[in-house]
């Protein structure tokens, strides 16, 4: 195996990186490198932030989606799991919200009209504007 120093100067610098730890692995809270070292993974992020990394139950789901469909691109098919997803959250989330703006700018959106709606102001969603604007707006209200 190559030296993981060696290979690292070769990456991209567009990530910097706070740590040179090689994660072979993750549990829980915990991150293992390749020589058993633990660290206590403070910056648990996208997909792990509620139940940890590799959690059985989330490990079964993602293994039996996988035998189905790995992607299925939101604008193109209709996925059963998100049909499911819409229903449950119509039982929850006020109708006055109405359907929000997909791809990446989609959190940035839910979050304005979310800030806005706390704060008493109109909808944003209905205003057209581009993507960059939507997330740089995101940023300042919330």
């Amino acid at each position: 195996m190559s030296d993981d120093t060696t290979m690292m100067n070769h990456l991209s610098p567009v990530w910097t990186h706070l740590s040179s730890i090689v994660v072979e692995r993750a549990e829980g809270c915990y991150l293992y490198d390749p020589a058993g070292n633990e660290y206590l993974d403070f910056t648990s992020g996208i997909g792990v932030t509620n139940t940890g990394h590799c959690h059985p139950r989330v490990v079964a789901a993602i293994r039996e989606q996988a035998g189905k469909l790995l992607h299925g691109q939101a604008n193109i098919v209709y996925s059963p799991s998100v049909l499911r997803l819409v229903a449950a959250l119509r039982q929850v989330v006020p109708p006055e919200l109405g359907p929000q703006t997909g791809g990446w700018a989609g959190s940035a959106m839910a979050s304005m009209d979310s800030t806005r709606s706390c704060r008493g102001r109109p909808w944003s969603s209905a205003t057209p504007c581009s993507v960059a604007t939507r997330c740089t707006s995101a940023r300042v209200v919330t």
